[in-house]
């Protein structure tokens, strides 16, 4: 991975998450993100931030080639492998995704439990507040670009799979154990029943 992109991703990040927590212009972005369900806790673990106004760059600030970009004011979700930043997602204050700044393809999040039951989802946002929500209880697979070996593996050993409604080519044909789920209520209210 390009060096440079790395580490002016880590400071940005930083930046975010000091402001996020340091920044009465971020009391909105906070109250947003606890009313969605996010814990003081979660916050910190995921580094969330705050980026408090438009910025734009040349992306050779990034130490890649191009011409200009504009990173927009948002809800920062850096992009961790192993705690390192490999770059980073806004989210609008209604939690739309604005903009995405990765180097590279985007590898699966995976949060393995050792347990039986396999959520699979979509989005940064509902996989962190399910693995939130139910610490422990569930395996979480956020998807990205492309499905790799500790996905299949997680989800080969799984009693039970709960897939969202765009992924349900995921599911192995020999698995019988498995749900589709269309909203992340209907997702928090199945998790309920298990």
């Amino acid at each position: 991975m390009n060096k440079t992109f790395k580490q002016k991703s880590k400071t940005f990040v930083l930046r975010c998450y000091w402001d996020l927590w340091n920044s009465e212009k971020s009391a909105n972005a906070y109250k947003s993100l606890f009313e969605m369900g996010f814990t003081d806790q979660t916050m910190q673990d995921f580094a969330i931030g705050w980026n408090s106004k438009n910025v734009r760059k040349p992306y050779s600030s990034f130490g890649l080639s191009g011409g200009k970009f504009e990173i927009p004011k948002g809800i920062v979700f850096p992009y961790l492998i192993d705690k390192e930043v490999h770059g980073f997602k806004i989210f609008s204050l209604s939690f739309d995704e604005i903009f995405k700044m990765l180097h590279g393809s985007y590898l699966p999040i995976i949060f393995d439990t050792g347990k039986s039951i396999t959520v699979i989802v979509q989005n940064e946002i509902t996989g962190i507040l399910i693995s939130q929500v139910f610490k422990n209880k569930v395996n979480v697979i956020i998807t990205g670009l492309e499905i790799n070996d500790k996905i299949e593996g997680l989800i080969k050993r799984s009693d039970s799979i709960i897939v969202e409604n765009i992924h349900t080519d995921l599911i192995p044909r020999d698995k019988t154990n498995f749900y589709i789920y269309n909203s992340f209520e209907s997702l928090v209210e199945l998790l309920k029943s298990f």
